[in-house]
Protein backbone atom coordinates (compact mmCIF):
# COMPACT_ATOMS: atom_id res chain seq x y z
CA UNK A 1 0.00 0.00 0.00
CA UNK A 2 1.57 3.55 -0.65
CA UNK A 3 2.11 5.76 2.17
CA UNK A 4 -0.60 8.96 2.65
CA UNK A 5 0.63 12.52 2.74
CA UNK A 6 -1.75 14.75 4.43
CA UNK A 7 -1.94 18.09 2.35
CA UNK A 8 -4.41 20.08 4.59
CA UNK A 9 -7.89 20.55 6.31
CA UNK A 10 -11.61 20.99 4.38
CA UNK A 11 -12.94 24.58 4.98
CA UNK A 12 -16.44 24.33 2.90
CA UNK A 13 -18.03 23.33 0.06
CA UNK A 14 -18.36 26.19 -2.76
CA UNK A 15 -22.37 27.05 -3.08
CA UNK A 16 -21.87 27.54 -6.61
CA UNK A 17 -19.26 24.63 -8.21
CA UNK A 18 -20.03 22.11 -5.11
CA UNK A 19 -16.22 22.09 -5.09
CA UNK A 20 -14.69 21.69 -1.94
CA UNK A 21 -11.87 24.40 -0.68
CA UNK A 22 -9.41 22.80 1.16
CA UNK A 23 -6.32 24.40 3.65
CA UNK A 24 -3.13 23.49 2.05
CA UNK A 25 -0.28 22.78 4.68
CA UNK A 26 1.57 21.11 1.79
CA UNK A 27 2.56 21.67 -1.56
CA UNK A 28 0.81 19.82 -3.97
CA UNK A 29 0.02 20.13 -7.37
CA UNK A 30 -3.43 20.54 -9.99
CA UNK A 31 -4.65 16.78 -10.85
CA UNK A 32 -3.41 15.09 -8.10
CA UNK A 33 -6.23 12.91 -6.39
CA UNK A 34 -7.30 13.74 -2.73
CA UNK A 35 -8.47 11.03 -0.24
CA UNK A 36 -9.90 11.00 3.04
CA UNK A 37 -8.27 9.48 6.07
CA UNK A 38 -9.46 5.57 5.46
CA UNK A 39 -7.78 6.19 1.71
CA UNK A 40 -10.74 6.69 -0.08
CA UNK A 41 -10.66 8.52 -3.14
CA UNK A 42 -12.86 12.05 -2.40
CA UNK A 43 -11.87 13.51 -5.73
CA UNK A 44 -8.84 15.78 -7.68
CA UNK A 45 -7.05 19.17 -7.29
CA UNK A 46 -8.80 21.29 -10.11
CA UNK A 47 -7.17 24.74 -8.95
CA UNK A 48 -4.89 26.01 -6.80
CA UNK A 49 -5.64 29.86 -5.47
CA UNK A 50 -5.17 32.68 -2.76
CA UNK A 51 -1.99 33.78 -1.60
CA UNK A 52 1.38 32.21 -1.34
CA UNK A 53 1.74 31.71 1.74
CA UNK A 54 -1.40 30.29 2.98
CA UNK A 55 -3.20 28.99 -0.32
CA UNK A 56 -6.27 27.04 -0.70
CA UNK A 57 -6.96 24.36 -3.36
CA UNK A 58 -10.47 23.38 -5.08
CA UNK A 59 -10.89 19.79 -5.22
CA UNK A 60 -13.53 18.34 -7.70
CA UNK A 61 -15.16 15.78 -5.93
CA UNK A 62 -16.46 12.38 -7.83
CA UNK A 63 -19.59 11.41 -5.36
CA UNK A 64 -21.81 14.40 -5.07
CA UNK A 65 -23.37 12.74 -1.47
CA UNK A 66 -19.88 13.02 -0.23
CA UNK A 67 -20.02 14.08 3.70
CA UNK A 68 -18.54 17.81 4.06
CA UNK A 69 -17.27 17.94 7.40
CA UNK A 70 -14.98 21.44 7.91
CA UNK A 71 -12.01 20.97 9.56
CA UNK A 72 -11.41 16.75 8.44
CA UNK A 73 -7.66 16.12 7.07
CA UNK A 74 -7.16 15.19 3.40
CA UNK A 75 -4.20 13.49 1.66
CA UNK A 76 -2.82 12.51 -1.37
CA UNK A 77 -0.34 9.24 -1.86
CA UNK A 78 3.73 9.51 -1.47
CA UNK A 79 5.35 9.26 -4.66
CA UNK A 80 7.25 6.42 -4.94
CA UNK A 81 11.03 6.99 -6.31
CA UNK A 82 11.22 6.06 -10.23
CA UNK A 83 13.27 2.72 -9.84
CA UNK A 84 15.70 1.82 -12.76
CA UNK A 85 18.98 2.81 -14.22
CA UNK A 86 19.53 6.57 -15.87
CA UNK A 87 22.69 6.62 -17.93
CA UNK A 88 24.60 9.19 -17.26
CA UNK A 89 27.01 11.32 -19.66
CA UNK A 90 30.43 10.53 -19.28
CA UNK A 91 32.57 13.53 -18.15
CA UNK A 92 35.59 14.97 -20.95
Amino acid sequence: MTPKKSIGKILHQSNSSKNLIIELDERTSIGEYVYNKNMEKIGEIFDIMGPVNSPLASIKIENEDYLVSPGTDVFTRERQKRRGSRKRRKRR
